[in-house]
């Protein structure tokens, strides 16, 4: 009995250590996804005066496509509200941009402008919002902190405008 309990842990053994190598192996095919050429970079044009847009991260493809990397930024109270990286076609990415008025800002500016808020949904005792895949697709862009100076909250102060989907506990949490 000992001998086989002992020739099963050497396969579960075996059968981890190849499992491990195959992730291994494929994880910087897949990181290199996230460092492709960035291609543009959008942020929605009336972010400060309405308090929420969307910041637009593009790299292109082996394949063609374009990685887009979508940041809703809300710059008077949450933060980053939600993050997400998808797969598009230039097709799509043009429909998106001919609905909604997005202006071109340099990579640099868009990843200060996601970091900052980042920081002052912190300040309000708020995380982020965002994933692995979003963090990755903005890592290697180089910027200076100080470079952007970014004015967040509205008149200077925390304002908080209930969305559909967001919990009610916020404004609790913001009054403390």
């Amino acid at each position: 009995m000992a001998i086989s309990s002992k020739r099963q842990q050497q396969k579960k053994a075996k059968k981890q250590l190849k499992r491990k190598q195959r992730t291994s192996a494929l994880k910087p095919i897949q990181t290199s996804r996230y460092l492709s050429p960035i291609i543009a970079s959008y942020v929605y044009r009336d972010i400060w005066q309405k308090g929420i847009g969307t910041v637009l991260i593009v790299r292109r493809l082996p394949n063609g496509n374009l990685l887009l990397a979508n940041y809703l930024v809300d710059t008077w109270c949450l933060g980053v509200k939600d993050a997400f990286v998808r797969e598009v076609s230039r097709a799509m990415l043009e429909q998106f941009l001919s609905q909604q008025p997005m202006e071109p800002q340099s990579p640099e500016y868009c990843k200060a402008l996601v970091m900052g808020a980042i920081e002052y949904g912190k300040t309000n005792g708020l995380n982020p919002n965002i994933d692995k895949k979003s963090k990755q697709m903005i890592a290697g862009i180089k910027y200076t902190p100080d470079q952007y100076q970014f004015e967040f909250g509205k008149d200077g102060e925390p304002f908080y405008i209930n969305g559909p989907y967001d919990s009610e506990l916020i404004p609790a949490m913001l009054a403390k």
